[in-house]
C-alpha cells in the first residue's frame, strides 16, 4: 500500500488554487449583485459596502507601503476600485431608496 503524500496533493492543487479563487470571487460578487438587483436585499447591499471598504483600505495600504505596481495590473486595479466606488455610491442615492424599501 502506497503512503499518501500530502505534499504531492498540495502541489497538484496549488497550481489550480489561484484560478479557483478567481472563480469563487466572481461567483460571490455575482450572487451579491443578483441579490441587490433582483431581490432588493439590504443585507447584500451592506456586504458589498464592507467588501468595497476592505478593498479600498487594501489599496491605500498598498500605495502607502510603495508596493503598487505601476503597470497594467496596477492601473486596472485603480480603475476597478473607481468603478466599484461609483457602483456602491449608486446604491445610496435618493432614487435607490424606494427600490430597497418596496415590498418584495
Amino acid at each position: 500500500m502506497q503512503a499518501f503524500h500530502a505534499g504531492t496533493a498540495l502541489r497538484a492543487f496549488g497550481a489550480a488554487a489561484p484560478v479557483f479563487g478567481v472563480f469563487v470571487g466572481i461567483a460571490i460578487s455575482t450572487l451579491l449583485w443578483y441579490l441587490i438587483v433582483q431581490r432588493r436585499s439590504n443585507i447584500a447591499r451592506w456586504v458589498v459596502v464592507v467588501l468595497f471598504a476592505f478593498g479600498a483600505i487594501g489599496l491605500v495600504w498598498t500605495v502607502a507601503s510603495g508596493r503598487l505596481a505601476l503597470d497594467l495590473s496596477g492601473l486596472l486595479g485603480l480603475v476597478r476600485l473607481l468603478v466599484q466606488a461609483f457602483a456602491v455610491a449608486q446604491l445610496f442615492l435618493a432614487e435607490s431608496r424606494p427600490w430597497f424599501s418596496k415590498n418584495k
